[in-house]
C-alpha cells in the first residue's frame, strides 16, 4: 500500500535556452570529490529524450574511465 507520495515541478519543461546558453553548461566535475553531475541541461543543443540521457550517461562513463 502507497503510504507517501511528492510530487515535484520545475517552472518549464526544458531548459530555456538563450544565446549565451552553451557557455554556461557545466562539465561533469563538481568541487565534491566523487560527486558528478549529469542533467538534462546538458544535452544541448539537442531537445530532451531518452536517447540523449543514455548518450549523456555513456559520456559521463567514458569521463570517469579516463
Amino acid at each position: 500500500m502507497i503510504q507517501e507520495a511528492w510530487s515535484f515541478a520545475a517552472p518549464f519543461a526544458q531548459p530555456v535556452v538563450t544565446p549565451a546558453f552553451a557557455r554556461t553548461i557545466p562539465g561533469f566535475d563538481t568541487p565534491v570529490p566523487g560527486l558528478y553531475v549529469a542533467n538534462m541541461f546538458q544535452v544541448y543543443p539537442y531537445d530532451r529524450g531518452q536517447n540523449y540521457s543514455i548518450e549523456l550517461a555513456e559520456r559521463l562513463i567514458t569521463h570517469l574511465a579516463a
